[in-house]
């Protein structure tokens, strides 16, 4: 038996309420939500999975029934969801590819070919449009490729880390982007204005496996792994100073909110 929950996040009190949840027979091994709709895209996981690992299940919870269906001829890793004015956008990665498309009339838009060996990619909301970014290794450097939406002209590469970068997180306005690779021991961060590099944060001197990056100005959280040890570092980006608290449990990823 497999379940996903929807929770809402306006009053984190003692009881978090949940606004949905759907039971599956079979295995799921992916689950995005598009902002705060009854919309969520699915993709078949685990030993028995309920759909294919190659089909993208775009779901109306409201109507209990599937209203889109991508299927590609390779296993999807991940998928985005993103709201953009009267329409929304998914973004669909593969190991070597990545795909946009317009969900609503489920119209192709964009086409990346990438290597992502660790499947990862972001997209949000700017003053200029959607953007884009994905993750590729070229000579085994880990490169950013970024492009806005409303904006063909507008990709571009820079190289972000020696080697493949292992996670990407975004904060909740655009303005800034953080990085790490799978060495685990530098965290940077970019403005995503013009892509320029503004921090660079040591995480630590031993390689370790980044399990989830969080970022809002002035906090970034990164939750890490090494030796069987679970590690979450707080830092502030306008200091090189981190406060490191670690977790006896395993920490898989960090939800991002508004710092007040």
């Amino acid at each position: 038996m497999w379940w996903f929950y929807v929770y809402g996040t306006e009053s984190l009190g003692s009881r978090v309420p949940c606004l949905f949840y759907r039971k599956f027979e079979l295995g799921i091994g992916i689950v995005e939500l598009l902002d705060d709709t009854n919309i969520v895209a699915l993709v078949g996981g685990g030993d028995h999975p309920a759909f294919p690992t190659n089909r993208v299940v775009v779901w109306n919870h409201a109507s209990h029934q599937p209203v889109r269906q991508i299927e590609y001829t390779h296993e999807v890793k991940s998928v985005k969801l993103l709201k953009y004015n009267d329409t929304a956008i998914i973004l669909v990665i593969l190991l070597n590819k990545a795909y946009v498309y317009d969900l609503r009339v489920s119209q192709f838009i964009l086409q990346f070919d990438i290597t992502n060996p660790h499947s990862v990619g972001v997209m949000f909301n700017t003053q200029e449009g959607p953007l884009i970014v994905l993750s590729t290794v070229i000579n085994g450097s880990g490169q950013l490729v970024f492009q806005n939406f409303s904006n063909p002209a507008s990709r571009g590469d820079i190289i972000a880390h020696k080697g493949p970068i292992k996670a990407i997180a975004v904060c909740p306005d655009g303005s800034h982007v953080a990085t790490a690779s799978e060495h685990g021991t530098l965290i940077r961060v970019w403005e995503t204005a013009h892509f320029t590099p503004i921090k660079e944060l040591r995480r630590g001197s031993y390689q370790a496996e980044i399990l989830s990056l969080a970022i809002n100005p002035p906090l970034l959280v990164s939750a890490s792994c090494r030796a069987g040890v679970r590690k979450c570092h707080l830092f502030a980006i306008a200091s090189e100073e981190a406060m490191c608290v670690a977790f006896p449990t395993f920490i898989g990823s960090l939800i991002k909110f508004p710092i007040n």
